[in-house]
């Protein structure tokens, strides 16, 4: 609430005052870049209470990635001994159009198995590994896998100051995957599911490491400088079309000062171009935030096997913070496209419904 605050503020100043552009272009850049968890410490981290996710069984650990150095907060969730069936939703009583969703596990209990292959899943902008992203990970345990839950540099109960859009965090991604091979928890091929900025990070992993097989971005963005565009504009309302692009591009090519790292660099186009991993994109037509025009070039960048799932009557938030009844076709997508992918012979059972080609339609 006070970034978006934060945000129609400068919105008004920008254009109440034109002649103060450069002054503005460098605050507007300090916030593009800025973690929630910036000066954070932590212990203070640590000493937040941990939310209980359900019945499979997990561990809880930290991962020092870097440079900049950070500590990163993972969970590891394995199949339950009673697995879970499915999801149900249903319609809130406190708040109209929203929904409760809920796990439907199995009554009978049955022998405990070997993860059949282990998949990443990494929350939104904003977010952490507890909320929206625990759903996901109890549905891919459910489905035989092992769930892994990050807390992203900067958010939930990871330390760091600064966002990279992508870039460092898919670094630090790789350092988590080497970590989990140390602990001997990389259980067979490896999938990243991944919500609005972490479906982005996860392209932009597969593209850095070899590991990753398949793919599933909800709502990802082409590019840092579009994202920031859109997303502010869209923060702002009535407000953004005061905002002149050129001063949101003076701004974010302004954060290269203060992260170091070139803008340019956050090109979730450019990774999928580059990853062999098979990348499903989910993305709501009504998407105002991240408009559906980012999967659709991030589709013509493809090289690899993939598919574009659009929705529509889904918009950003439905997909990443306050999912509709959608979440359950969302779920069988998702599923199947791991069934197909994180498998030896992934050609073989790729269903016939999805095109899987490089290039666009």
């Amino acid at each position: 609430m006070r970034r978006t605050i934060l945000w129609m503020c400068l919105g008004v100043v920008i254009a109440a005052m034109p002649l103060a552009a450069a002054g503005c272009a460098a605050q507007l850049a300090g916030v593009i870049v800025k973690a929630p968890n910036a000066g954070v410490t932590l212990d203070e981290l640590q000493a937040m209470p941990e939310v209980e996710l359900g019945r499979e069984p997990e561990q809880r650990f930290r991962v020092t990635v870097g440079p900049p150095l950070a500590s990163l907060a993972v969970r590891v969730l394995d199949p339950a001994s009673s697995p879970m069936l499915g999801v149900r939703a249903e319609p809130s009583a406190e708040r109209a159009g929203r929904y409760r969703f809920h796990l439907v596990y199995a009554s009978q209990q049955q022998a405990e198995t070997e993860p059949r292959g282990t998949v990443i899943v990494l929350h939104g902008l904003f977010g952490n590994k507890d909320s929206l992203p625990a759903i996901w990970a109890r549905i891919f345990a459910g489905a035989g896998y092992r769930a892994v839950l990050v807390d992203m540099r900067g958010h939930g109960r990871s330390t760091g100051s600064q966002i990279s859009y992508g870039v460092r965090e898919s670094r630090d991604l790789v350092q988590v995957l080497d970590a989990l091979e140390d602990r001997d928890l990389l259980v067979g091929p490896v999938g990243v599911f991944g919500i609005s900025f972490g479906g982005s990070t996860a392209i932009q992993l597969a593209g850095l490491d070899d590991r990753v097989a398949a793919v599933i971005a909800l709502a990802p963005f082409a590019n840092m400088r579009q994202a920031v565009s859109d997303f502010g504009r869209a923060v702002l309302g009535p407000v953004g079309p005061l905002l002149p692009e050129g001063m949101i591009q003076s701004a974010v090519s302004a954060t290269r000062a203060r992260t170091g790292i070139d803008p340019a660099s956050s090109d979730t186009a450019a990774a999928l171009a580059s990853t062999r991993a098979a990348v499903l994109l989910i993305h709501g037509r009504g998407d105002r935030h991240v408009p559906v025009g980012h999967s659709l070039a991030l589709r013509q960048a493809m090289q690899g096997p993939g598919h574009l799932i659009v929705l529509p009557d889904e918009d950003h938030m439905t997909l990443t913070a306050t999912p509709s009844p959608a979440l359950v076709d969302i779920r069988r997508e998702a599923l199947a496209w791991f069934e197909a992918w994180l498998s030896d012979d992934a050609i073989d059972a790729m269903p016939r419904r999805w095109i899987v080609t490089g290039g666009g339609e």
